[in-house]
């Protein structure tokens, strides 16, 4: 049922040690309303695991990575395609993640949209795909788009693409904020329009799209290893008061 009353929170917090969030954002969400400050409130971002020593070298390829549903605006993504691979056609345009969701309305929009996309040349719909066989074609691609409308608690595929030196252009909702820094093209208005000169804007300048991929990879700092010594660090101080 969640947290949402100040009561239920305040409730919460007597019963528990610790409530653990996965950013600052959900963390002043938890805490909005509450008449007292606590120290049981923790924030421990998601990890992620960089398997690589250095970036990767990049092939002419953008991908969108997530669930395909509205408020993850990959809309915005395929409308900005369709107008910049007709400039850029030497380059590979990539849609990954399913539409399948319980509403038949949101199915239908997602599936116009996919159709759309399909009918672009150089783009392609891959659908879901396991976790590995994303983190092989984030291995290689230049730029990703993470255009969210909606409040990211955290935003992990921006972490991963980090990790992979992949060059960031995303919206600034929730935890993203968190996740980028100051290591990605950030857009405070999200539409077609912003997308597609973010795109235009990396893609015609090598240099620049280098310095954005360099940016990604040195501004990495999410790492599996530091999110398990902060829960490491927590628990013992749990076992020792007991």
């Amino acid at each position: 049922k969640g947290s949402k009353k100040v009561s239920d929170r305040e409730t919460l917090l007597e019963k528990v040690d610790y409530i653990v969030c996965v950013s600052e954002f959900i963390k002043k969400k938890f805490m909005l309303g509450l008449s007292k400050s606590t120290n049981k409130v923790l924030v421990i971002h998601n990890g992620v695991d960089r398997k690589l020593e250095v970036i990767p070298r990049k092939k002419k390829k953008v991908i969108f990575v997530g669930r395909l549903v509205k408020e993850k605006g990959f809309n915005f993504y395929v409308e900005a395609v369709a107008n910049i691979s007709k400039k850029f056609n030497d380059w590979e345009y990539f849609l990954i993640g399913s539409s399948k969701t319980e509403n038949k309305f949101s199915n239908d929009y997602s599936k116009k949209i996919i159709t759309t996309f399909q009918k672009i040349e150089n783009a392609k719909y891959l659908g879901f795909m396991s976790h590995d066989e994303v983190q092989k074609i984030m291995m290689e691609t230049s730029i990703i788009v993470v255009p969210s409308v909606w409040n990211e608690p955290f935003g992990l595929v921006i972490a991963e693409a980090m990790s992979n030196g992949t060059a960031v252009i995303c919206s600034n909702f929730g935890g993203i904020p968190e996740v980028i820094g100051n290591n990605g093209l950030i857009l405070d208005q999200v539409n077609s329009n912003n997308v597609e000169k973010s795109l235009n804007l990396l893609m015609s300048d090598p240099r620049l799209l280098r310095e954005f991929q360099q940016k990604s990879w040195n501004g990495f700092k999410h790492t599996s290893n530091l999110s398990s010594k902060k829960i490491d660090s927590y628990r013992k101080n749990l076992l020792s008061k007991n």
